[in-house]
């Protein structure tokens, strides 16, 4: 709905389709939906993983039955993973091979697409759909600020999740100190950015809420907590800021995009994996903060060496985006002349490749940010390690509730077996003679 009020498109609610996967009459539904479509194009997203199968479900409902119609399937822009469940990874495989033709946005999700047999002719390896820049012959226009953008600033954006590892206070206080951190060393204040919260502008829910509890910590001299902005603003205030630190991944993106340099903000193995991969995907100009694993020097060095490096990484990622924008120019431009079923000519003209670069300048992560880059890895590293060793906990514990959940079947079934039993026992007392 508010996507269908926005942007003044029909839309279907998400409680639709998902009341659709697994009904029997969800055929009669699909015919309906699908009635006056020619394309279905799955777009975007990092929910192709086991933290959102409904969302797989959902898609995959889709793909069958556009494919059982003869509607070509185009899958675009995806981040896919981790996975832990094999269910998941079967639903997401059968859609990939339904797909005419597949656009991932980082290494890991095509080099998944390649073990799952997808021929390579069809996979196609380019930057993030939401990377499309911006004209940059437009100014900055009206923001939807509660006051006037001051002239420097940063941007930092967070999310309210923190991860298994942390407690929420525990999640805050780290927040807290790496702004303050921030603002220490660049001496600009730091506009909190939401990503999640009301569009009204008036409750104050998810990241806004979050934002406003770091904003009464430190003050409004160091952070002012905004409230949720449009796509467009949201861009013109990251192509206008100096840094970005954010735990959220569209921030980041957009500030690949706008050749600015960022800091990323991880939490678990699903937001270090698509956080990594977004600041990767301009040539490693980024690096990523393992909240769990916090601590204030080694933070503050990040965030001091890449501010020193600002302007030359800031000058690399500009030219590099050019590069990106030409990659998705040439992404669409394949979609929209695709060749009709049966049409002999190649669905992609060869492998079109990956938007990373190598520097063209002399500047080079090793020689301008060599005690960041060990110090950022290190924590990494060791990160993984706990974060692997929970993903096998979580497995283990997933057998158990299984293991569980039969059990509970299984006694289940013998109360019913007993109380059948008793019944007839009762019915044979009843019908002997006293």
């Amino acid at each position: 709905d508010d996507t269908a009020s926005r942007y003044a498109v029909d839309s279907v609610s998400r409680d639709v389709l998902v009341g659709m996967v697994g009904a029997s009459n969800s055929s009669e539904d699909l015919n309906a939906l699908l009635a006056d479509v020619g394309l279905v194009v799955i777009a975007g997203g990092g929910n192709l993983n086991d933290l959102w199968p409904e969302h797989v479900s959902m898609r995959l409902l889709l793909c069958k039955a556009a494919n059982s119609r003869g509607i070509d399937v185009i899958i675009t822009g995806q981040g896919l993973g981790p996975f832990f469940v094999d269910g998941v990874v079967s639903d997401v495989r059968q859609m990939f091979e339904i797909a005419r033709v597949i656009g991932v946005r980082d290494s890991q999700s095509y080099g998944l697409c390649l073990a799952w047999g997808i021929p390579a002719e069809r996979v196609f390896l380019g930057p993030d759909d939401a990377m499309w820049n911006l004209s940059r012959e437009k100014g900055m226009p009206s923001l939807k600020l509660p006051a006037a953008v001051p002239e420097r600033f940063i941007v930092a954006s967070f999310s309210e999740w923190h991860g298994a590892f942390a407690s929420p206070e525990e999640h805050l206080e780290r927040c807290v100190n790496l702004i303050e951190d921030v603002h220490a060393v660049t001496s600009l204040p730091v506009l909190l950015l939401p990503q999640e919260g009301s569009l009204n502008g008036l409750d104050r829910l998810r990241d806004v809420a979050f934002h406003d509890r770091i904003e009464h910590i430190v003050g409004s001299t160091v952070a002012r907590s905004l409230t949720v902005l449009s796509t467009t603003d949201c861009r013109l205030l990251i192509r206008h800021s100096e840094l970005v630190v954010s735990s959220r991944y569209h921030p980041v993106v957009f500030a690949m995009a706008e050749g600015v340099p960022a800091v990323g903000v991880v939490v678990d193995d699903y937001t270090h994996s698509k956080i990594s991969q977004a600041l990767g995907s301009q040539g490693d100009f980024g690096f990523t903060i393992p909240l769990p694993l916090f601590r204030r020097e080694d933070a503050r060095i990040a965030v001091d060496i890449l501010w020193s490096a600002r302007v030359e990484v800031g000058e690399i990622l500009t030219e590099a985006e050019r590069d990106t924008h030409s990659l998705q120019k040439t992404w669409w431009d394949l979609i929209a002349d695709l060749p009709s079923p049966g049409e002999d000519r190649e669905l992609l003209p060869g492998q079109i490749g990956s938007p990373r670069r190598e520097p063209s300048s002399a500047l080079s992560v090793d020689s301008v940010i060599p005690r960041l880059r060990s110090d950022s890895d290190a924590m990494a590293r060791l990160a993984f390690r706990v974060w692997e060793s929970r993903a096998e906990s979580e497995r283990y514990i997933r057998s158990l509730q299984e293991h569980f959940a039969d059990a509970q079947g299984r006694l289940f079934s013998a109360a019913e077996y007993a109380q059948s039993l008793e019944t007839e026992i009762k019915k044979l007392n009843s019908q002997t003679p006293s």
